[in-house]
């Protein structure tokens, strides 16, 4: 006996659409999956059960109704990508020219806000608590 190609399987099988089962040469994809040779089949009907199994399945209609969705967006695709490239270029040069002054404004605020908030709560916040009174 001879054995298979590497990369082939000669020992798959599917089920028909009437129930039976048969057996047909393949080819891996992906180092995973067991496609029809296309080249020998058992019968006509093969391929055409393996891709109506696919198609029917959650990954065909997943994966139909993904690439129906890029094809039929592909131009807000292509102009997302582009305005992301623009903007993400025009917000480093901005980093760039200003990057400094935001570090030291930003310390500025820190030190001016938290100094501000002590001193509110020092003066304008501050309980006046009576004494207690002792008979």
């Amino acid at each position: 006996m001879t054995s298979a190609p590497q990369g082939t399987y000669n020992k798959c099988q599917a089920k028909s659409q009437t129930g039976s089962w048969f057996r047909y040469d393949t080819v891996t994809v992906g180092n995973s999956f067991c496609m029809p040779n296309g080249k020998s089949y058992v019968n006509a009907e093969t391929f055409d059960t393996i891709k109506n199994a696919f198609n029917s399945s959650i990954y065909g209609k997943t994966s139909a109704r993904w690439a129906m969705n890029i094809i039929s967006a592909w131009q807000v695709l292509i102009v997302g990508a582009l305005v992301g490239v623009v903007f993400g270029y025009l917000y480093l040069f901005v980093i760039r020219l200003i990057g400094g002054a935001i570090i030291w404004v930003s310390f500025a605020i820190c030190v001016l806000g938290l100094g501000g908030a002590g001193c509110w709560t020092y003066f304008f916040k501050r309980y006046d608590y009576k004494p207690i009174e002792t008979n």
